[in-house]
């Protein structure tokens, strides 16, 4: 089930590029671009088979450059942080709902609340924020020291948080409620989470967990035999793990065993990320069962100045790959995997450009 990403239209943007989202069924794009003069937010429509870019619906000039952003599963309301520190919510028709004093990253969850994981040195306790759509705050979770990163598990149920003390968190993302803690020996490279299990990454070792209740249960622990710093979880059809690097020279992708560790598929790929940018998890439904994918970009800068972005499944093999020019690397990219669907902004850096292929 291998197949090729095709280009089918390209936005010119003659500006930066910041961010791109589409909504969960690809009918709109989300856009964030930044240049010496100006700072922009435009969404757009999306012809079905994504010709001529779509129809431009609304430009807006932002403050200060777009920090991060987020658009609803149904397009309907459109989130974004700028770097002046206002969190910005706008329906569909870009009027402005409300602004908060917030410098953090902003995530619709699948309930329709809003996350808000802090990105703020001055509330270095704060690890993550969640209001209603109207803009009530209904959790704050503050940490007995500051906040190092928050992880949301691919369901969207539990949320976890490390501090700088060596410790981790778990809440619950329906009650806000605390579930349990943990406090971990060696500094984390990575770690991720799901309702019944943790993996912590630190360096050259990889540690697996079981949760019940507020009881965590080592299962595992395996020496890698390279350095990652990415772990992500995938749950269809089975349970894996999935390991990302970016060093040495090399970009390292590898599957393991969710149950056992066992190393199951390695990619290597002689070239680092110029960009580095972000791994999700999508899915897609085959023969009428979902299959969650790896969403990887690659860099492969020789011999054939081209960038990819992989759709892995946990098995190893490649769903799809999206290939265009090099030109300066990827900027950002977006994935929506009900309409297969997928918007990357590249390009140099006043010159960039959206590519929107299938």
């Amino acid at each position: 089930m291998t197949g090729f990403s095709s280009i089918k239209s390209k936005i010119e943007l003659h500006a930066h590029p910041s961010y791109v989202n589409l909504d969960e069924q690809g009918r709109f794009l989300l856009v964030s671009t930044s240049q010496s003069k100006e700072n922009t937010l435009q969404l757009r429509k999306l012809s079905p088979n994504l010709s001529g870019g779509g129809k431009l619906l609304w430009r807006k000039t932002v403050s200060q450059p777009v920090k991060s952003q987020d658009i609803s599963a149904n397009a309907d309301f459109i989130l974004a942080t700028t770097y002046d520190g206002k969190l910005h919510l706008y329906n569909r028709s870009g009027k402005q709902l409300w602004e908060k004093e917030h410098l953090a990253k902003p995530h619709f969850l699948k309930s329709g609340k809003i996350l808000l994981i802090n990105d703020d040195d001055s509330e270095p306790k704060t690890a993550f924020f969640v209001y209603d759509i109207k803009g009530k705050l209904l959790f704050e979770a503050m940490q007995p020291s500051e906040s190092m990163e928050s992880v949301v598990s691919n369901d969207e149920q539990v949320i976890a948080t490390n501090t700088v003390d060596k410790k981790i968190f778990g809440y619950d993302l329906n009650t806000f409620q605390k579930i349990w803690e943990f406090e971990f020996k060696k500094p984390l490279a990575g770690f991720a989470v799901s309702k019944n299990s943790l993996a912590l990454l630190t360096g050259k070792e990889l540690n697996y967990y079981e949760i019940s209740g507020s009881t965590l249960k080592k299962i595992w622990e395996i020496d890698l035999t390279d350095r990652y710093q990415t772990v992500k979880f995938s749950d269809k059809p089975q349970k894996n793990i999935w390991l990302y690097s970016n060093f040495d020279k090399k970009q390292r992708l590898c599957g393991l065993d969710q149950s056992s560790g066992k190393k199951l598929w390695e990619k290597t790929f002689d070239n680092p990320l110029q960009y580095m940018q972000p791994l999700f998890i999508g899915e897609v439904k085959i023969q009428g069962k979902m299959n969650d994918l790896l969403i990887a970009p690659i860099e492969l800068i020789k011999p054939n100045e081209k960038m990819k972005i992989l759709e892995i499944f946990p098995n190893g093999s490649i769903f799809k790959e999206f290939t265009f020019d090099a030109l300066d690397g990827i900027f950002g990219y977006s994935v929506s995997r009900k309409n297969n669907k997928m918007a990357v902004a590249a390009g140099k850096y006043d010159e960039g450009s959206v590519y929107l292929g299938e």
